[in-house]
């Protein structure tokens, strides 16, 4: 009896192995322009879109994990020129993504976490994080009361050269996060900036 319970094991240990989800594969990446590199995870979906990019003053990337549900967990990764067309400075950003806009850190659907100092990426660049949640409906168009709870961390890096600054945001549904966060933790420890 002890050997057939072995043996079932042993079988059964290789189908398991299969199911676990693999870990993904990465690679190097390096921004048109050298605004930035970094590891991206191989198996999520890439997008650039450079339509706006000289006009606006923004470059940057945008990945979507494989098989999301609801909510699909998303990673940014953008440089803001000096002068862009959205944020006059880090500080700017920062402001504006650690409250809402009436200056609120908390309301019934929002919660902005402290921003703290950090270091990012292979240089230890300084930076500052912060994570927030949003409470989210996922058919704002529709009379759907559906919703999910986004969790998001945001670093954000000033530029060594030439000013303006760096933005890395993960952003995912809750019950994901831990899933997905330590590919966005990979991607910003070797992340590299102008």
């Amino acid at each position: 009896m002890i050997r057939l319970a072995a043996a079932l094991l042993l079988a059964a240990a290789p189908a398991a192995a299969k199911e676990a989800p693999q870990s993904p594969k990465y690679k190097a990446y390096t921004m048109p322009g050298d605004y930035f590199s970094c590891e991206l995870p191989s198996d999520w979906q890439f997008t650039h879109d450079e339509a706006y990019q000289e006009e606006d003053g923004i470059y940057g990337i945008e990945l979507a994990a494989p098989k999301a549900g609801k909510a699909p967990a998303v990673i940014y990764v953008t440089y803001y020129a000096p002068g862009n067309a959205d944020f006059k400075d880090k500080d700017d950003f920062v402001r504006r993504n650690s409250r809402n806009a009436l200056g609120e850190t908390k309301s019934p659907t929002e919660t902005y976490g402290p921003v703290k100092k950090t270091v990012v990426g292979k240089a230890k660049a300084a930076a500052f994080t912060m994570v927030n949640e949003e409470k989210r409906f996922l058919y704002p168009e529709s009379r759907s009361e559906e919703s999910v709870v986004m969790k998001e961390m945001f670093y954000v890096v000033p530029a060594a050269k030439g000013g303006g600054f760096h933005v890395l945001h993960f952003s995912a549904a809750k019950a994901d996060y831990g899933k997905y966060l330590p590919v966005f933790r990979r991607l910003a420890d070797s992340f590299k900036g102008v």
